[in-house]
């Protein structure tokens, strides 16, 4: 059964800083990894200060429910449509649970700092009812079972020259963090190669800095029964990646 906020009062327990919040958001789905089960895809973690702060814990929760909407469908346009339907008005409705985790656990606090101005993560863990109901107004479906690790092998010109992106590469840290911030979004299992493999599903890609400090960059997705074409033209390296992340999500959701 769902919580309606005036009930939840319990608890158990620039693109670097969009990068930092989606990485705590989907914290349990790393780069690479698969996600557990269908529930933790009802579910999303964001940053509150204080634990009993009502107000925070209603922004919080209007926060996470777009981001849970979009790890669900791996189509951040059905979050988008909720919004401007006027959907997601009251989005304590659609909670069943939270649980907080104080992010200074196992560090000595000062006597002055009590836990409401100390920040949380809060998960807030939604009905799964209520939540398909909601897809299903917006003629949209949870993309459940087991999703498809996307190899991802991206060549990179810039103006120090060629490079292929590598996990631990001195070079090409921005777009490393580009690439597991949408995964995590998307909670898309994604791994970083050197060369694309024979098998599976890959998305390779080209991509080369424009005189003006842009990014033309290229995209080919191909797997079994798959082959499909994307390019960017004059965006910055975030929105190219972020864009043959989300037209990959799509295509492989419908398979």
């Amino acid at each position: 059964m769902a919580l309606g906020l005036h009930r939840m009062g319990y608890a158990r327990g620039s693109s670097r800083a969009r990068y930092a919040v989606l990485a705590v958001a989907f914290a349990p789905l790393a780069a690479g990894a698969a996600v557990s089960s269908d529930a933790e895809l009802f579910s999303a973690t964001v940053i509150v200060t204080g634990r009993d702060n009502l107000a925070e814990r209603s922004r919080g929760v209007a926060e996470a429910l777009p981001l849970a909407l979009t790890r669900l469908t791996a189509d951040p346009l059905v979050a988008e449509t909720a919004a401007a339907r006027g959907l997601l008005s009251d989005t304590g409705a659609y909670v069943d649970d939270l649980v907080y985790r104080d992010r200074k656990q196992g560090i000595q606090i000062s006597d002055e700092q009590g836990t409401r101005e100390r920040s949380f993560e809060m998960t807030v863990r939604f009905d799964v009812a209520r939540v398909e109901a909601l897809l299903a107004q917006l003629d949209a479906k949870a993309w459940t079972g087991e999703r498809p690790q996307i190899a991802v092998s991206l060549r990179i010109t810039d103006s120090r020259g060629d490079y292929q992106l590598a996990a631990g590469s001195e070079r090409g840290y921005g777009q490393r963090l580009a690439i597991e911030a949408e995964a995590r979004a998307l909670a898309l299992p994604v791994t970083l190669v050197a060369e694309a493999p024979q098998q599976g599903v890959v998305l390779a890609g080209a991509m080369k800095i424009t005189p003006a400090g842009y990014w033309n960059t290229e995209w080919r997705l191909t797997g079994s029964g798959l082959d499909e074409v994307y390019a960017f033209s004059d965006t910055t390296f975030d929105d190219a990646i972020g864009g043959a992340l989300r037209r990959s999500a799509k295509t492989l959701a419908k398979r």
